[in-house]
């Protein structure tokens, strides 16, 4: 089935996009856009027909899915000669990929295979992730909740009767996958692996629509999961001080020490692809980054229909990833400014539309989950009013010492490393060759300003690497793009970018391989154990009260409260959790069922879990029979 949502669900925005796709020159290009919006707007539409049945029935999630999947067909058949045409065209465009084509393509797939393959698996019944992939343990709860939580209108998984207020769409998407017959493991590397060569694609796509160059083809990709960093040079050269140039310092890997650590306060973290792997929301987030970018660039040629409702979409955007929201607005703004000083109101209306509307969608959609974060008592909005502030100390949070003008620029000159110079190299030619994406260069810098000043999330400025990793990759896919382009033919000044990219690159690639060698020999759980099979049993709505949430979230049900950084994130859960701590102290199902009965709390939680006591209650049974 998952092959089958694929092929309907392509071709449905295939058709229903032609004429946008037609001004296109990219296949590359087209292929993602056509993915990209296929499934942003599939989410869309799946979401709101499963809150929609979720007054009538159970199940909601996969009757959804399946329903959104027989509109698909509707829609071809009714359209079936547009359809046939459009495959035709498909296939023969398919047809005449070239050999650098294929290369690519094999290049992006292979580096995503080896980015993510073996973050997540499932050995036997046994789960494992990598080290690496800590975010796992959020992850699940989100994904297992919509596909056997029946969680429509979305409720905080971990404090059961709240509302989401931060990402969670993303999610969605495996949870979909799932829905279709893939396991969880297959369906988040699925996920990853797809979404992580579309960002890749896109970005080769873009290149081929302004600045073709076919070592590009090749480079790019590479440069995109690489980072100019000095860390590994700093390595090798403290190393060798140590230890001198003989056989010993060849001995060990050269992959120790070039991942957590530098000077200058540097963290990797930053620059490499680890938020790819940590943080899944982030792979979707920089696709449709990509994507506004290249809508903003083309806005003059695409159809004011496509336009308004793309703008609508993308300001729909903060709770997939409301820090890309942020980027929306800060550059498309910027960029409509600078447009209409340059060359007029007449000539940028559309430009002035799409970032309108895009802002205006995003700031009611804000202002309206201020409003509920405002009315809810359980958040605390006198502490998340704080917020954003002003926080200078971004770059010095490893080391946590007070940031300078001196400290924060070392920590980029030695960060970024020799890009430096492909960067000013690349804003040069651009500015009298490239004019426009120049301007969306000047654009993209209000971010990189916001990354260094502000604290927008409660819970830290490190953060701010939401908008650092995307900025970096937007900045990587133009230097990269336009310097390839302007190459000269002499086979020195080609030898000579090479090597610079190959400076600018090694320590990424050191990094990128240190990833790819991970084990996935963390435990996490067993789809086998009885406690797990016997949580499943339970209603998909079900709320838990447990000292271990594991198989909880693994089975896709609710805890009432969950120990985590709630009270960081403004959410208020003292009293939720005074009722835990009272619970535990309390002997046997009796005295447990008396508490909750006085406490009212019968009608909210559905079960107790204490694993460290071997107690399972099911309250509605066993309390209600005490009582």
């Amino acid at each position: 089935m998952i092959f089958a949502y694929f092929l309907l669900s392509f071709f449905v925005f295939w058709v229903a996009l032609k004429k946008e796709l037609d001004k296109i020159k990219s296949f590359f290009l087209k292929i993602s856009f056509t993915l990209f919006f296929s499934t942003y707007v599939s989410i869309f539409i799946i979401f709101f027909l499963s809150i929609i049945l979720s007054f009538f029935t159970r199940t909601t999630f996969i009757k959804s899915v399946y329903s959104y999947l027989l509109l698909s067909c509707f829609y071809l058949l009714l359209n079936h000669k547009r359809c046939l045409k459009s495959i035709a065209e498909f296939i023969r465009s398919l047809s005449q990929l070239t050999l650098i084509h294929c290369v690519s393509l094999s290049l992006i797939i292979s580096i995503s295979y080896l980015l993510f393959y073996n973050q997540l698996v499932l050995r036997g019944s046994k789960l494992f992730t990598s080290e690496l992939y800590w975010d796992f343990h959020w992850h699940v709860r989100l994904i297992q909740n919509f596909w056997l939580g029946d969680n429509f209108p979305p409720q905080n998984e971990s404090v059961a009767g709240l509302y989401h207020v931060y990402h969670y769409f993303w999610a969605m998407i495996p949870a979909l996958f799932e829905a279709l017959g893939l396991s969880l493991v297959s369906a988040i590397n699925l996920y990853s692996a797809l979404f992580f060569s579309l960002v890749m694609l896109t970005a080769v796509g873009i290149m081929e629509e302004y600045f073709f160059s076919k070592i590009a083809y090749i480079l790019l990709p590479i440069f995109i999961v690489s980072h100019g960093s000095l860390k590994l040079f700093d390595y090798l050269y403290t190393r060798a001080i140590l230890i001198g140039w003989n056989r010993q310092f060849f001995e060990v890997p050269v992959l120790i020490g070039t991942v957590h650590g530098g000077r200058f306060g540097f963290n990797d973290d930053m620059f490499n692809v680890s938020y790819f792997i940590q943080e899944r929301q982030l792979i979707f987030a920089c696709l449709a980054l990509l994507i506004y970018v290249y809508v903003l660039l083309r806005c003059k040629e695409f159809s004011l229909g496509f336009i308004v409702a793309s703008a609508v979409f993308f300001g729909l955007f903060v709770q997939w990833h409301i820090y890309i929201t942020i980027f929306f607005i800060v550059i498309g703004l910027s960029y409509t400014a600078i447009r209409c000083v340059l060359n007029g109101y007449k000539k940028t209306k559309k430009i002035l539309l799409f970032s309108f509307v895009t802002t205006l969608v995003s700031f009611i959609f804000i202002i309206g989950l201020k409003v509920y974060t405002y009315i809810s008592p359980e958040f605390d909005y006198a502490f998340l009013r704080q917020f954003p502030k002003i926080n200078f100390s971004f770059t010095a949070y490893l080391t946590q010492d007070s940031t300078n003008f001196l400290q924060a620029f070392l920590y980029y000159l030695y960060g970024y490393g020799f890009r430096i110079i492909i960067y000013i190299g690349a804003l040069i030619i651009a500015r009298k060759y490239h004019k426009n994406i120049f301007y969306i260069w000047l654009s993209a810098i209000p971010i990189f300003v916001l990354v260094n000043t502000l604290q927008f999330s409660p819970l830290t400025v490190h953060d701010n690497h939401k908008w650092l990793r995307p900025f970096n990759l937007l900045v990587d896919v133009f230097s990269l793009s336009i310097l390839s382009h302007r190459l000269s033919k002499s086979w020195l000044i080609r030898s000579g970018f090479l090597v610079l990219i190959l400076l600018a690159s090694i320590s990424g690639i050191v990094s990128f391989l240190n990833f790819a060698v991970q084990t996935p020999a963390k435990y996490y759980a067993d789809f086998s154990s009885s406690l797990f099979r016997k949580i499943s049993r339970t209603d998909s709505k079900s709320v838990f009260l447990t000292n271990d949430s594991t198989y909880v979230f693994l089975a896709g049900r609710k805890t009432y409260v969950t120990k985590y950084l709630g009270q960081k994130l403004g959410i208020q859960t003292d009293k939720r959790q005074m009722v835990q701590d009272s619970l535990q102290k309390l002997k046997d199902t009796a005295e447990m069922c008396k508490f909750l009965l006085s406490k009212n709390l019968y009608k909210t939680i559905d079960y107790i879990s204490f694993t460290d006591k071997s107690i399972y209650i099911d309250v509605k049974k066993e309390c209600f029979k005490t009582k």
